[in-house]
């Protein structure tokens, strides 16, 4: 509730205060406090061996948790991350929880709670655990981050800073920031042509520079208001990426044979205004969200293709606008009618649109695409009821049911009307098991999110193929059932593993349209699919064999089954990840004010299935290096190593004559490297 979040940030703020101090005047670290409602207590001490700059650098300390920005998913609560502040979610859609974590100085943090049976907390989106970062109030404080970059493939050095500053202004807590990135990474490679037999038939040179731009404010604001708290958020960015891509073809004896330049520019303008409202009324909890996106994205591109003499056989224009907007509106009670029982409804409502443009020129001619100018909007409203019941000391049982209905409507080159409607119930039990161990099992049914561009169609020129509009796409909806075991050990031990089994209905995958001898590969619904896997997430401190050292592991496992809708076989879905693995490890030296580490991440290769095609990503493996130091007071500064393994960018894709019902008899293998990063990067409070 919202009082009583208040009084513990107060309380919390006082035993910052008066922690205790070494004789140099450094807090010392001290270990968390669980209580008996599952939450585990982090106290500013605990971090200062890692010399924290913002809460983000907080928060990516907490043992057994890794941030999740939150899926893509329908509705506020459906997108929702994993960490809040001062008890409630940052009333944003769009803008990154480490980017919100980095605004808030350390020193505004008065602690930090690991919560660990989330459905102990309202609206808690499904999640099995959270963070909540409890700010202190009153007086000032900054943060500051600068970072300079070069590249091994070039000697030019690329910068990034970013500041915020958080205080108080009468009855007004607010706090300001802004961030500007630049880029450039030319991606150059090479590529080699097969046939089908596997016989060489030609090459490629590709020379790709690429910068990117990116330029973001924010400003958040909050006091007291008829009895309750006020929060109002505003976010504006812009970003701009445009390069080239220029590849030089050459046949079997390396004899040259054409050359193709592609130039791109794409660019968006966007902003964020959130707002929210909580209050107590007696016994229940009121908070409300008001939420508006706008965004406004261009891309165009030019690509022409030369023959051996330099004499131009193509010229191809594309000019794309979109405009895509969200309006989001809900209101959630929370009634706590016992220390066992709590209850929770609402209400959400959604207005979406999307405005796209296309104009596509090949030489000379304005070409018209299907279903590339259209409007979209959609009427969304979903109501909710949430029971939540504590039969025992150890469990807590969760019920919820929700009921959502839209309207979808497209004008333009395509006129459809579509409504919907979707059952999204949901069962979960959290145990606590021993002292500090959880185990926690969720059964619900999931809606996919819509991405209106998906609706429209556009050449990608870089590809020479046409990615079309898909009227008739709808959401993907599942079953899912998770088991999820957490252990903590020692100080800093922590193991969380999850299976999970999930039974898709209406698929999305990639689908071919359009009538016999014209068909296009689009976004589409394939049917039913299955998908299952295992998630570990390990934090294991090294202590007793290397002190101040941990390693800390993220990996999952999963596999997928759907029948192929062009060759009628089973095989995994399209964009699927196989597996993921990230490895970090880190020794931190309190006493010589220096810490130092290395990270490794792979993932397994991820393939696309479209009607003539099979496109195969993969990439790294990637190994990055790091040390830092504050031994300049009030100062941390790193070097850096990223990627010093140099590898590749590997996409191999196979085509067949006509469908992939018969064998490939072209291949195509592209290899790109961004080449290895080395820079340094100093921060600090002021």
């Amino acid at each position: 509730m919202l009082k009583q979040s208040i009084a513990a940030a107060l309380l919390c703020s006082a035993s910052a205060q008066a922690q205790e101090l070494s004789a140099s005047g450094e807090p010392v670290s001290s270990a968390p406090a669980e209580s008996a409602q599952g939450r585990v207590v982090f106290e500013p001490a605990y971090f200062a061996r890692y010399a924290p700059q913002s809460a983000l650098d907080m928060v990516r300390r907490v043992p057994g948790f890794a941030i999740d920005e939150g899926g893509d998913r329908r509705g506020f609560s459906g997108s929702a991350g994993n960490v809040l502040i001062d008890g409630a979610r940052p009333a944003s859609k769009n803008q990154a929880l480490s980017d919100v974590l980095a605004r808030i100085p350390a020193t505004f943090v008065a602690h930090v709670e690991l919560i660990r049976d989330a459905s102990s907390t309202a609206d808690a989106a499904g999640h099995a655990m959270l963070v909540n970062v409890v700010r202190r109030r009153g007086g000032g404080s900054g943060v500051w981050e600068l970072e300079a970059e070069a590249a091994t493939e070039n000697a030019r050095i690329t910068p990034r800073g970013e500041a915020s500053w958080t205080g108080r202004a009468g009855a007004l807590d607010y706090s300001v920031s802004g961030s500007h990135t630049y880029e450039y990474r030319p991606l150059d490679g090479v590529r080699a042509f097969r046939n089908g037999n596997g016989a060489d038939v030609a090459s490629g040179r590709d020379d790709s520079p690429r910068t990117f731009r990116e330029t973001i404010g924010a400003a958040e604001a909050s006091w007291r208001l008829f009895g309750g708290q006020a929060r109002a958020n505003l976010e504006i960015g812009r970003f701009r990426f445009a390069g080239g891509l220029g590849t030089e073809s050459f046949d079997a004896n390396g004899a040259p044979t054409r050359r193709d330049a592609l130039t791109f520019d794409e660019h968006e303008d966007r902003a964020e205004i959130g707002a929210t409202y909580a209050r107590d009324i007696g016994p229940v909890s009121l908070e409300a969200i008001g939420l508006y996106t706008q965004r406004f994205y261009a891309r165009d591109d030019v690509s022409t293709q030369l023959g051996a003499s330099g004499a131009a056989l193509s010229v191809v224009e594309q000019a794309q606008r979109q405009a895509p907007s969200e309006t989001i509106a809900r209101v959630r009670l929370s009634w706590p009618f016992s220390e066992t029982q709590r209850l929770d409804v609402g209400v959400e409502g959604a207005f979406n649109t999307l405005e796209t443009r296309l104009g596509l020129v090949v030489n000379g001619a304005p070409t018209a695409l299907p279903a590339a100018n259209v409007s979209i909007e959609e009427e969304r409203a979903e109501a909710f009821a949430t029971y939540v019941l504590r039969p025992a000391p150890r469990w807590t049982l969760e019920a919820q049911a929700a009921v959502e209905t839209s309207t979808l409507t497209q004008s333009g080159d395509t006129a459809l009307s579509t409504e919907l409607t979707f059952w999204k119930p949901s069962l979960q039990a959290t145990r606590r098991v021993g002292e500090r161990h959880q185990v926690q099992a969720r059964l619900y049914r999931d809606v996919g999110q819509l991405d209106f561009s998906d609706f429209a169609s556009a050449a990608e020129l870089a590809d020479n193929r046409v990615a079309a509009g898909n009227p008739n796409l709808r959401p993907e909806t599942s079953w899912r059932a998770e088991l999820t075991g957490d252990m903590r050990f020692a100080e800093d031990g922590a193991v969380s593993v999850t299976v999970f089994r999930r039974w898709i209905e209406d698929a999305a995958d990639v689908v071919p349209v359009g009538p016999p001898g014209q068909r296009f590969d689009a976004p589409g619904n394939i049917g039913e699919a299955d998908l299952y896997g295992v998630t570990l997430e390990a934090t294991i401190p090294l202590g007793f064999a290397l002190p101040g050292a941990q390693v800390t592991i993220i990996a999952d496992a999963r596999r997928s089954a759907v029948q192929d809708p062009v060759t009628g076989r089973e095989r995994p879905l399209s964009e699927f990840r196989g597996s993921q693995l990230e490895a970090n490890f880190r020794q931190d030296l309190p006493a010589h004010k220096f810490a130092w580490g290395v990270s490794y991440y792979k993932e397994r290769e991820n393939p696309t299935y479209r009607l003539n095609e099979v496109d195969v990503f993969e990439e790294g493996p990637w190994l990055d290096l790091w040390a830092e130091t504050t031994a300049i007071r009030g100062v941390k500064t790193r070097v850096f190593a990223n990627a010093v393994l140099d590898s590749p960018f590997v996409r191999t894709r196979s085509f067949s004559t006509q469908d992939r019902t018969v064998a490939p008899d072209f291949v195509e293998q592209r290899t790109r490297r961004f080449g290895s990063f080395y820079g340094v990067r100093v921060s600090g409070t002021f």
